[in-house]
């Protein structure tokens, strides 16, 4: 039994995952389910950029979630395969269609929590919102760069902590 009070990690099921990605082809929607799927080494990642601002070709890309119902978050922790992402974490309280258009509405309506985080660690921790939330949304500013060079982020994996 856990004590009243503490965090526990919500198991997050993998077809409430997508990639939000309003401003572009929507070639990069794929492996989602690779950041709840409790496998660090198995990930969802952008394609390969000229600069870290995504080539000059878009505001951001993220990973949005669906924990089924209102949950008060207490920690959102974000694992990157490789580390100097800038990024934030928002929550909405509506499901706005996997879309372009869907997306676009996704990004503009959504709220921050807390301050964005530049050169982000390969794991990184947001506190969650003050009130319950259903849907969360990893969004990536920048892309970090990459040894082999070019510019990418890859997410292993999201774990949700709720009280």
């Amino acid at each position: 039994m856990k004590p009243p009070g503490q965090p526990v990690e919500f198991k997050i099921d993998p077809s409430k995952v997508r990639i939000v990605d309003p401003q572009g082809s929507r070639s990069e929607l794929k492996d989602a389910d690779n950041t709840v799927d409790g496998n660090p080494t198995t990930v969802w990642k952008t394609d390969r950029y000229t600069k870290a601002d995504f080539g000059g070709k878009k505001s951001g890309m993220g990973v949005w979630i669906d924990l089924g119902e209102a949950k008060q978050v207490s920690s959102v922790q974000v694992i990157l395969q490789t580390p100097g992402a800038d990024g934030e974490l928002r929550y909405g309280d509506a499901d706005l269609g996997s879309t372009t258009q869907g997306d676009q509405a996704t990004v503009q309506q959504y709220q921050v929590v807390g301050q964005p985080r530049q050169s982000m660690g390969a794991t990184m921790l947001f506190n969650g919102p003050e009130q319950k939330t259903r849907y969360l949304m990893v969004w990536i500013t920048k892309l970090p760069k990459e040894s082999s060079g070019g510019y990418r982020v890859a997410i292993g994996e999201i774990t949700v902590r709720v009280q």
